[in-house]
């Protein structure tokens, strides 16, 4: 669907679209799509469990996969702080309410992970309402702008990290 509070989960579709990569059900709760770049096993992760309780999967994922390096993961959702049209990445920190960032940090025990903020907000009366109403037509005609912005990022971090990531794509894209 394409909620808001699906901002995370669309990036990553759109993501493996970009690099031909088909997501597939994990053997925990999560669906995965995998590819290498540079000898350098990638993977995209969409826990399929109830939103709050996104944890589950990293949780599953730490406890059966040898060698998690922290500094390679990014959490990329949605983020009703930032106005629509920003991208924001961060090296570090608190969920900020997020109910599913909060359950990972919970899970996996750490603050220090890199995360990728969707920007969502902008004027709303009911926050849970929001979130998971539909983006309105004239965000929706916007949409590729973002998605595509934030699989450029995506690269970036891959690539050079979560640093050079936030260097060059921290913006609201709608300012331009």
């Amino acid at each position: 669907t394409h909620t808001r509070h699906n901002a995370g989960f669309m990036v990553l579709d759109r993501y493996a679209a970009k690099t031909g990569i088909v997501f597939r059900q994990g053997h925990g709760p999560y669906d995965y799509a995998s590819f290498t770049i540079a000898s350098n096993q990638i993977m995209l992760i969409k826990p399929n469990t109830f939103m709050n309780l996104s944890g589950n999967a990293m949780g599953y994922l730490f406890e059966n996969m040898i060698d998690v390096d922290l500094t390679k993961i990014l959490i990329v959702l949605d983020d009703l702080d930032l106005p629509f049209g920003t991208i924001r990445f961060r090296q570090r920190g608190g969920s900020a309410g997020h109910k599913g960032l909060e359950h990972i940090i919970d899970t996996i025990n750490t603050k220090n992970i890199a995360r990728l903020r969707i920007g969502i907000g902008n004027g709303y009366n009911d926050p849970i309402q929001y979130v998971l109403s539909d983006f309105s037509a004239e965000e929706f005609e916007k949409i590729d702008i973002i998605m595509d912005a934030a699989c450029e990022g995506i690269n970036t971090f891959i690539n050079d990290g979560i640093k050079a990531a936030m260097n060059l794509h921290n913006r609201n894209l709608m300012d331009n």
